[in-house]
């Protein structure tokens, strides 16, 4: 009920369900991944009765989100974050795990983890602010986010990770280290090739005396 949808959609029971004596049951959906609608006593495809011509629910207008309640959650989150647009931001820290209940900007959550960001999206669906949309409108320096009601945000790293074998996605991430250079690093003088040095010898004597082992 967060989505875009027919004003006209009428409850659940309308829909054309995979148990049609109860309204908790699933919307049906064929192999054709259409999904039907009783209109009175015919069963019509989606769009065939909720076309393009027809008034449809705004996203500011989906006020029928569950309510969430307090909730504490350990966890290790990892995904890709939407690409901002200018005078448009992706979210950001604050909403990188994104949210589809109304916790009414007051209830709190409570994550104890860590966020992993692995890269940004090469394609969005939409842009994270929706008041603009298309391309070629000029999106506004606030913040539009009716559709939106995050928690009140109880975030920290969680310790216990320090404790436990790194995670698959530890493999992404890249030390750069100190490559060894054969043409800077000093041997130390008993190495076989500086002990060759000192040794070496002209006419039968020795070119560097008194630095030769004996």
């Amino acid at each position: 009920t967060n989505q875009t949808r027919p004003v006209g959609g009428g409850p659940i029971g309308n829909w054309v369900q995979e148990n049609p004596d109860s309204t908790t049951s699933p919307v049906w959906v064929d192999r054709n991944g259409i999904y039907y609608y009783r209109d009175g006593d015919d069963i019509v495809q989606f769009f065939d009765e909720f076309n393009t011509d027809g008034e449809w629910r705004r996203l500011q207008d989906n006020k029928e989100l569950m309510r969430a309640r307090e909730t504490f959650v350990n966890a290790v989150f990892v995904s890709g974050i939407s690409v901002k647009r200018p005078n448009q931001g992706y979210g950001g820290l604050q909403n990188f795990p994104r949210f589809l209940e109304n916790w009414d900007n007051s209830i709190n959550l409570y994550i104890q983890g860590a966020f992993i960001q692995l890269n940004f999206s090469t394609a969005n669906t939409a842009p994270f602010e929706q008041e603009a949309w298309e391309p070629g409108q000029t999106p506004q320096t606030d913040e539009w986010l009716e559709y939106y009601n995050p928690p009140v945000r109880r975030w920290g790293y969680d310790v216990g990770l320090l404790y436990v074998p790194p995670a698959p996605a530890a493999r992404r991430f890249v030390s750069i280290g100190a490559p060894r250079s054969e043409y800077y690093r000093e041997l130390p003088a008993d190495d076989p090739y500086i002990v060759n040095l000192r040794c070496a010898r002209r006419d039968g004597e020795l070119i560097m005396d008194g630095f030769c082992p004996s």
